[in-house]
């Protein structure tokens, strides 16, 4: 109300609030809204982090001090404050899960790499601490005679110090093996199953026997030459290559690449399972697509996903192509009725006991084209009619409540033509649904009658059959009495023979 007396309308002070906000975001942010400034940090940043920080602090200093009314400054503020703690707890989510998934995947191609060189791979976690990884190889009695421990890391990632030592260090794997040791036996004491003593046996032969060397399996996500590349290498705990680094192509065909994205895709199965193949196909293309070059890229696209966001070229694609289908369907009906008419004829003419139905349906094709374009016809009518009404109804009110003003009024015709025209095609649009409806119905009752006529011409067959079983029959049994008189009329014969 204060605002009105003073000469400016809700909307200009709502304009001007958002107008003096947007243009100190984008003074002292780089972006004119807050949210996309809180994402474009990268990494594990809280949004209340970052609302401490100076470039925010500066940038809400000068919209203060730029704004006229305070107050409503200050309210502004403090949604967009909210705003941005809500975007940052979003992505922080997504990007711990990108994380995870990206240790997971190298886990997986890790195990891949190994069990393909005869390693069989053990349980060497124990919550979540323990060896990525723990391969074993046995003799032919099942006796475990060789193992080695080994972690994966994946881009800038580098081992790092515990309480009791530092990764793949003696200390370290001496320490782990003891206590998935210890952990055994009490799962022993517990609950003294055949898998559970197996594998007691199993963890006090390994800590017995001197292991081989730990590796560090690292796998890191580069370009070479334009194209996406993944870099396998082994090292020791002390940094030495264990054997030359392997770089598969992510843009050719390859078994190393086939292996690659199977442990991606298990991944993603695991972190995602929800996703339904769709994200997993999503990171995929990605991967082999060049959009993932280095550990920020990998994230980054992880991010995007598993926060449901679609490429734009795809989401561009699936809206035209559905956009296109329905004009198809709406302003041309009768041919793509024409369309399908042809298909069925097609299909009854190779069966001559069908021609009939062919010819209802080639009937009731016809009519039903001649009522589509009739209903086509009237909605334009009806379309033009109700632009014709609805444009002078609403010029007239518009005229009456803001005056003469001859650029209003003629907003009225192209807004009443675009009304009429919008109920004339979904009139149009229902009209071909109902007429979609009554052809599959007739065609559902055309099906039923041909297989009830089916199934009486198969009775009559069988009854047919069995009275011809049992004319068989008959006349076998009139055979043999005819048979039988036969004989005893020929003993007869010969007895009078020997009476004369």
């Amino acid at each position: 109300m204060l605002a009105l007396v003073a000469g400016m309308s809700l909307g200009e002070v709502c304009a001007q609030s958002m107008g003096i906000c947007s243009g100190g975001y984008r003074d002292s942010l780089g972006y004119s809204r807050p949210g996309n400034w809180a994402n474009s940090h990268r990494g594990a940043i809280s949004g209340t982090r970052l609302l401490q920080t100076e470039q925010w602090q500066a940038a809400r200093s000068n919209i203060l001090a730029s704004a006229e009314d305070s107050v409503a400054a200050e309210r502004t503020l403090s949604r967009h404050e909210g705003n941005v703690v809500k975007a940052r707890a979003k992505y922080n989510k997504a990007h711990v899960k990108a994380l995870n998934i990206k240790g997971q995947a190298v886990e997986n191609l890790m195990d891949d790499f190994y069990t393909k060189d005869g390693w069989e791979k053990m349980d060497g976690k124990r919550g979540r601490n323990g060896f990525d990884g723990l391969y074993v190889k046995r003799n032919k009695n099942g006796t475990i005679v060789s193992w080695f421990a080994a972690e994966a890391k994946s881009g800038s990632s580098k081992l790092n110090s515990t309480k009791h030592g530092r990764q793949l260090s003696p200390e370290w794997v001496k320490h782990n093996n003891e206590t998935l040791l210890s952990q055994a036996q009490k799962d022993y004491a517990a609950n003294p199953t055949k898998r559970n003593a197996r594998r007691l046996a199993d963890l006090q032969q390994i800590n017995k026997l001197q292991g081989r060397q730990p590796r560090l399996f690292h796998a890191e996500w580069t370009t070479k030459n334009g194209a996406p590349h993944m870099v396998i290498s082994q090292q020791t705990a002390t940094g030495k290559k264990v054997s030359r680094p392997m770089e598969v192509d992510m843009t050719k065909p390859s078994r190393n690449r086939q292996m690659c994205n199977k442990a991606i895709r298990g991944a993603v199965r695991e972190y995602l399972p929800n996703s339904k193949g769709k994200a997993i196909d999503a990171f995929v293309d990605a991967l082999n697509g060049g959009k993932i070059t280095d550990d920020a890229s990998f994230h980054r696209v992880f991010t995007d996903i598993s926060r449901g966001k679609m490429p734009k070229a795809t989401r561009q694609a699936k809206l035209g192509g559905r956009a296109l289908n329905m004009v198809d369907t709406v302003l041309n009906p009768e041919e793509i009725l024409l369309e399908q008419g042809q298909k069925v004829w097609k299909k009854f003419k190779a069966q001559p006991s069908l021609r009939p139905m062919a010819k209802m349906g080639t009937n009731m094709g016809k009519s039903v084209a001649r009522r589509m374009r009739a209903v086509k016809t009237a909605g334009r009518k009806l379309g033009t009619a109700m632009a014709k009404r609805a444009g002078a109804v609403l010029g007239k009110g518009v005229l009456k409540r803001i005056g003469t003003c001859t650029a209003t009024g003629a907003i009225g015709g192209p807004v009443g033509i675009a009304v009429g025209t919008a109920v004339g095609v979904i009139w149009t649009a229902w009209d071909v649904t109902s007429l979609g409806m009554d052809y599959w119905s007739m065609k559902k009752e055309a099906e039923a009658q041909r297989a009830k006529e089916d199934y009486e011409r198969t009775t009559i067959i069988a009854d047919i059959k069995k009275e011809d079983e049992i004319r068989r029959k008959s006349i076998a049994e009139h055979k043999e009495k005819i048979s039988s008189l036969q004989e005893q009329k020929n003993q007869l014969l010969s007895n009078l023979n020997l009476v004369g």
